[in-house]
């Protein structure tokens, strides 16, 4: 006589063993929560670590930037020290105008008794190539109306070259603008990027730039040095 097997799923048991089975698995709603949390939380990972990789990048860039400008205003200070205060052009660049272009005469000592000079020097704002004054970026860098800072030795002469000390200048230094007044009240008046002022036998000088982030950020650098002339 053969014996069957109790049926362990069968009737009331069978639910039973419907409803276990339903329970070990997920349902579809069930999984759409889920994914739903889990791209909110990478969501928001991704925004900190986008936010964090801005706020470093304006950092890192502001730094670069600092240290170009510092770099640029030590090598006009350089060329400034021996220069001749009778010899300047524009010969009063005193405020409220100052001047963004500046020759001078430097000093090669005395032959004779007499002193003598080097060829003319200039020193000048020049906007960048490409680059209109009319308030557009119109070389696409993301700076408007930005420039460079040319040297110019023997300045007007046969063997006359230009170097350029730096790019990425502001048209206007700090927080000037073109209005006919001293914005920053520094007692400059429309105050380029480039700016010499002349106070006594000391001449001021500021350099204001400008660069964009990865993340195209305007950041800014503003600096400025006194030479006192040596001759």
């Amino acid at each position: 006589m053969s014996h069957r097997a109790p049926n362990v799923c069968g009737g009331s048991a069978r639910r039973t063993c419907l409803d276990g089975g339903a329970s070990r698995g997920f349902t579809l709603l069930e999984l759409m929560i889920s994914m739903a949390i889990l791209a909110l939380a990478l969501g928001g990972v991704y925004s900190w670590f986008l936010s964090t990789t801005r706020a470093a990048g304006v950092v890192t860039t502001k730094s670069e930037l600092g240290l170009s400008a510092s770099r640029a205003l030590e090598r006009i200070a350089g060329r400034l020290l021996p220069a001749g205060l009778d010899t300047l052009f524009p010969p009063h660049p005193t405020a409220p105008l100052g001047t963004s272009s500046l020759t001078f005469n430097r000093s090669q000592g005395f032959v004779g008794g007499q002193k003598t000079w080097e060829a003319p020097t200039t020193i000048a704002f020049r906007l960048a190539p490409g680059e209109l004054d009319d308030g557009l970026d119109n070389d696409g860098n993301g700076i408007v109306d930005d420039g460079q800072v040319v040297l110019t030795v023997h300045a007007g002469q046969p063997d006359e070259q230009e170097i350029i000390l730096c790019g990425r200048v502001k048209r206007y230094w700090g927080t000037e603008i073109a209005n006919g007044e001293d914005d920053n009240g520094n007692g400059l008046v429309d105050e380029p990027g480039l700016s010499f002022e002349l106070t006594g036998d000391k001449i001021i000088v500021r350099l204001s730039m400008q660069a964009l982030t990865f993340g195209g950020k305007l950041v800014t650098a503003d600096v400025e040095t006194s030479v006192r002339l040596r001759n």
